[in-house]
C-alpha cells in the first residue's frame, strides 16, 4: 500500500483491484483500478512514479502495469510479460537513477528497467547473489544503496546503488527472531528520495512533516529524505486474512504491520502486502 495526497492505496489480490481508502479515518473512497484492468493479474506491490502515475507489479502475468494517476485508467503494459526474464514480479521502485528496479521472485535477482520506456536494461542484482533468496520488498536508503528483503534466507541484503554489487547482509538471517521477512520501510522514511509527488502536487502528511515515517507506508517506497534504522515489515500467506469489509477483499490483500510490534517473527494466520 501507498500514501498519496490523503489517500491510500492498497493492492486487493484476490479481486485483482486497487482500492482507495481515506488516509485519515479510513473509510473507503472508490475502486481506483477495477478488476483485471490492462490484465492485471495478482497485483501485489505499488508505487508512484517519477511521471506521478501508478505502476503495479502482476504477479500471474509477469508484468508491471501503469496507470493514470488522476483516473486509475490503464495507460500501458509498463514492463512486458517476461522481459528480461521477469518472473513473479513481487517489489518495484524507482532508483535515485530514475530508473525502476523490479524483485523478480522466480529468478532470485533483481531486475532494472528503464523509467522513460519500461525497456529491459539489465540484471541489476544477478540471481542468488549474496544468498538472495526469494526477494521481496526492495527499497534504497539515504545512503543511495539497495535494500532487499530475502525472505527464505530471513534477513535484509544490502547492495551497491550503482553497480549491484552485493555489499554485506544488513539484517543478519534470523536476527532478533526474524522469519520470512516481506516488507520493510525507513523509519524516517529514507528511500534516497524515490517517488516524488506528481506534477504541482507536494502534499505533506497530516503531522505536516513530508520527512516523517507516517509519509511512508510498506512498499511503497515513497519517501524524502532518510537514514533512520530500517523497520522490516510482516507479510502473511495467501488467505490469512479473508475479510472482505469496505471492499477490501481476499487472499495477499497489501497490507502490513511493523514487525517490532510482533517480536520481528512470523505471525502465522493473521494478515496480509509491499511493496510483496
Amino acid at each position: 500500500m501507498i500514501l498519496r495526497s490523503g489517500r491510500l492505496y492498497v493492492t486487493s489480490r484476490g479481486t485483482n483491484e486497487v482500492l482507495r481508502y481515506d488516509a485519515t479515518s479510513g473509510a473507503f473512497i472508490d475502486l481506483f483500478v477495477g478488476a483485471g484492468s490492462g490484465g492485471l493479474n495478482a497485483p501485489d506491490d505499488l508505487t508512484f512514479g517519477p511521471d506521478g502515475n501508478l505502476y503495479v507489479t502482476s504477479l500471474n502475468t509477469n508484468s508491471v502495469l501503469r496507470y493514470n494517476r488522476t483516473t486509475g485508467s490503464l495507460m500501458d503494459v509498463f514492463v512486458l510479460p517476461d522481459s528480461g526474464g521477469l518472473r513473479l514480479p513481487r517489489g518495484l521502485t524507482f532508483g535515485p537513477d530514475g530508473n525502476l528496479y523490479v524483485s523478480s521472485v522466480g529468478t532470485n535477482s533483481i531486475l532494472r528497467y528503464d523509467g522513460m520506456t519500461g525497456e529491459f536494461i539489465d540484471d541489476f542484482v544477478p540471481s542468488q547473489s549474496g544468498g538472495l533468496n526469494f526477494p521481496r520488498d526492495i527499497l534504497f536508503g539515504s545512503d543511495r544503496n539497495l535494500y532487499v528483503c530475502s525472505q527464505l534466507s530471513n534477513s535484509v541484503l544490502r547492495y551497491d546503488g550503482r553497480t549491484g554489487a552485493f555489499i554485506n547482509a544488513f539484517v543478519f538471517p534470523g536476527s532478533g527472531g526474524l522469519v520470512a521477512p516481506a516488507f520493510m520501510v525507513f523509519s524516517n522514511g529514507g528511500n534516497g528520495g524515490n517517488d516524488p509527488p506528481p506534477p504541482n502536487e507536494n502534499p505533506a502528511p497530516p503531522n505536516g512533516d513530508p520527512t516523517a515515517p507516517d509519509a511512508i507506508t510498506p512498499g511503497s517506497n515513497g519517501g524524502a529524505g532518510g537514514g533512520g534504522p530500517i523497520v522490516p515489515f510482516l507479510g502473511l500467506p495467501n488467505g490469512a486474512n479473508n475479510n472482505c469489509g469496505s471492499g477490501l477483499c481476499g487472499a495477499g490483500a497489501a497490507m502490513a504491520l511493523p514487525m517490532t510490534l510482533l517480536g520481528l517473527g512470523w505471525m502465522r494466520r493473521r494478515r496480509p502486502h509491499d511493496r510483496q
